[in-house]
């Protein structure tokens, strides 16, 4: 047992008790009188015995229940508790601070994070006490986490800093994970004791305030002797509508207009009609006459959780120039409030770059078909050079080159650029060639990427291609049984696009498919900056560009009008992360006098972290852990005190009036 505020108690011990107990020492003087008989005088006799002020304290049933009293009051101010189960004084609040606990279930506006934070504020003045008189031997941690985490208050028995830390805890857009919460958890709870097994950690409690959707439960287990208390957050049966997927481009037909496409989820139990409207540059241009009825979520037959989805689609409208757009949808005046609880994913930016003519540099070459086909494309500017001149430039090579064909030529090194390699192994880490091989049929491909828009590789025929063994952070595009025939691989300034075969050892050059994939290729490699601000990004990655020579500053302006400066690499590469809050960012610096700017959108997308309606209890490995499983508070004692108090008092009251009965 422990006692949160013993020097309350204390004190106040310290004021009540030495005055009750003065008063049976104190006696009244009286004056000596004869009398004729004391008969009449019994209840008075003790006083008549005492010649003196303080007498021998004499047991007396009223002073005994008085002080039981009086103790029971002090003990009770000192609010004494007990451990649950054994436990160690030492508590981890955790608390979700991800997309989805911006939810606003309650009528006053407050969210599901604002929520967490008073439970858990409640939790530690309950743990700690309150007030600079708390005390105890309790210790208290205080972990923020999304899909990172970090200690906002280290262990400690200071309740004000314990407090402090949780007051200052601001939402973030990430998506939630608690692993990384346990795994920081763990690392300051592991003993150091150099005697001790390494596996060997304190027993500490440790407390969720969440809603329950978490991304990594699946992968998320607790150690032997771990317990967890979890503790919902949110309206149960909370429904929510967002984008899912948001996207732009320009048809090859049409490069001066813009075709947009979208898909929005539903994650409540019913059907939800929902209007979009899109946005370009800040002005409204249209809104969907009809609304989009997005069908309820449902179970599927595995027991998985199935949102409603339905897409959306914009006609191409001319925009000559870079855009931002934006989407978003507008609220129903019949739409219910639990239908929508979370507003962040209600919108999607998308970054659109100009249409762009690129500049393509040819090394080497053993036939004429890539030339004619490179001819062929709608290109700013095409030269050819061979390997040695490209690799007597050096640096300099790929110096105004928007994209480098590498026609069957494997120079010694590659300068920064970005490249599209034919037959022969670009020169690269991750590419570890290891001979050649006859005959490859396409097995699989990733269809969904861009360098394979309009292209089947089903009727490609491989003579003879070089096995690579790609490394960990290769991307494999297409592969054929016995090895990847098309690779990426990006090293920052150097990205590479490896097709393991020359066109002439195959069958491809005779079909449609050829023609489109290095159309895309290069129209993808030559625009991959600007390909990143397309798709986007999500909060938790981090944003990387790449700036003219001699830019010395970059700032870098974040959605709450924060402006941060970042210090390019001497390659003039400039990366800021992780990104924490959705919306759109622009970088900017000044060259030769004149400002230029980068816009980069950043949503929240999906309907993952989209689902706010809470978990009722949560599965990690063979432990179902709910709002109640493996409790790890105190009893509070003080409550109990005060009855017994109470009591006390009432027998007291009771032998008081018999004693004073005639």
């Amino acid at each position: 047992m422990t006692w949160l505020t013993p020097l309350t108690g204390a004190i106040a011990a310290a004021v009540v008790i030495p005055p009750l107990v003065a008063l049976y020492f104190l006696r009244l003087r009286r004056r000596r009188r004869e009398i004729s008989s004391t008969l009449l005088w019994r209840r008075s006799v003790e006083d008549l015995e005492a010649n003196a002020p303080w007498q021998r304290l004499r047991p007396n049933l009223l002073l005994l229940l008085q002080l039981l009293v009086l103790l029971a009051l002090v003990a009770a101010v000192a609010q004494p508790i007990a451990q649950a189960g054994g436990r160690s004084g030492r508590t981890v609040i955790l608390i979700d601070r991800s997309g989805s606990m911006r939810a606003v279930d309650e009528a006053d506006g407050a969210s599901r994070l604002d929520l967490a934070k008073a439970q858990a504020t409640a939790r530690v003045e309950q743990v700690l006490g309150g007030g600079w008189l708390g005390g105890g031997d309790g210790e208290v941690m205080v972990i923020a986490f999304d899909d990172r985490a970090e200690v906002r208050s280290p262990f400690s028995a200071n309740a004000r800093q314990a407090l402090e830390a949780i007051a200052a805890i601001e939402p973030a857009d990430g998506e939630s994970r608690l692993l990384p919460a346990l795994e920081l958890a763990r690392a300051f709870a592991t003993t150091t004791d150099p005697d001790a097994p390494p596996e060997a950690a304190e027993a500490v409690a440790l407390e969720l305030f969440s809603d329950g959707r978490l991304a990594d439960l699946d992968t998320t287990v607790l150690r032997k002797g771990e317990s967890l208390r979890f503790e919902p957050v949110g309206a149960a049966g909370a429904g929510n509508i967002g984008f899912e997927v948001a996207a732009a481009e320009r048809p090859i037909e049409g490069p001066g207009s813009i075709a947009v496409f979208a898909s929005l989820f539903n994650t409540g139990s019913e059907a939800v009609a929902a209007r979009v409207s899109i946005a370009v540059d800040g002005v409204v241009r249209a809104v969907l006459p009809e609304p989009v009825e997005i069908p309820a979520a449902k179970t599927g037959d595995q027991g998985e959780f199935q949102p409603g989805r339905a897409s959306v689609s914009f006609l191409p409208f001319e925009q000559p120039r870079d855009a931002l757009i934006e989407l978003a949808i507008v609220p129903n005046i019949d739409n219910s409030v639990s239908a929508n609880l979370l507003a962040t994913d209600d919108r999607a930016a998308i970054v659109v770059p100009p249409p762009k003519r690129l500049r393509v540099l040819r090394v080497g070459g053993r036939g004429g078909v890539l030339g004619m086909l490179l001819e062929g494309l709608p290109l700013e500017r095409l030269e050819s050079i061979s390997v040695a001149e490209f690799e007597e430039a050096g640096a300099e090579a790929t110096a105004g080159y928007d994209v480098v064909v590498l026609d069957g030529a494997a120079p010694a090194s590659l300068p920064t650029g970005r490249y599209l390699a034919f037959g022969a192994t670009a020169p690269i880490e991750g590419f570890d060639d290891f001979g050649s091989r006859d005959g490859a049929l396409v097995r699989s491909m990733r269809s969904e990427h861009e360098i394979f828009r309009n292209v089947n590789l089903d009727e490609l025929s491989v003579a003879s291609w070089r096995l690579i063994a790609p490394g960990r952070d290769v991307v494999v595009l297409a592969e054929a049984a016995a090895g990847p025939l098309i690779l990426f691989a990006d090293r920052g300034p150097v990205k590479v696009i490896q097709v393991a075969f020359d066109p002439l050892d195959s069958n491809w050059p005779l079909l449609r498919s050829f023609v489109n994939f290095t159309a895309n290729a290069i129209e993808h490699l030559g625009s991959i900056d600007e390909a990143a601000s397309l798709a986007g990004l999500v909060p938790g990655d981090t944003i990387t560009a790449m700036v003219p020579p001699g830019v010395a500053s970059v700032a870098l302006r974040l959605p709450d009008g924060a402006s941060i400066e970042l210090g390019p690499g001497l390659d003039g590469a400039v990366a800021w992360g992780p990104i924490r809050h959705a919306g759109v960012h622009e970088l900017s610096w000044t060259r030769n006098g004149r400002e230029e700017r980068r816009r980069v959108a950043v949503n929240r997308l999906g309907a993952e972290e989209g689902r706010v309606d809470p978990a009722a209890s949560l599965t990690l490995g063979d432990e179902v852990v709910g709002g109640e499983a493996g409790a790890t508070g105190r009893l509070d004692l003080w409550p109990w005190l005060l009855g017994v108090g109470l009591v006390l008092l009432f027998l007291e009251w009771i032998v008081y009036q018999r004693r004073a009965a005639p």
